[in-house]
């Protein structure tokens, strides 16, 4: 398949995707900025696995909680 084919394709579903009635089940990831579209009924589902993002989420919580800062505050 072509490049422009490809990139035509992905075009039309982002297109499809932000002007559809699904944009309210998408958000975004706080650790590497990438959009999901929750499928889960209440929509509380994690939206990131732990092999990409949510090892540094992890890390970062460490961290503030040997410099004793809450997660409440940091934004």
């Amino acid at each position: 398949m072509d490049n422009r084919v490809r990139v035509a394709r992905i075009g039309a579903s982002a297109i499809d995707l932000l002007t559809g009635p699904r944009l309210d089940r998408s958000r975004e990831c706080p650790g590497c900025g990438w959009l999901f579209i929750g499928g889960s009924r209440n929509r509380s589902r994690r939206l990131f696995s732990m092999e990409t993002c949510g090892n540094r989420s992890k890390d970062r919580r460490q961290q503030n909680r040997a410099r004793g800062v809450s997660m409440r505050t940091v934004p």
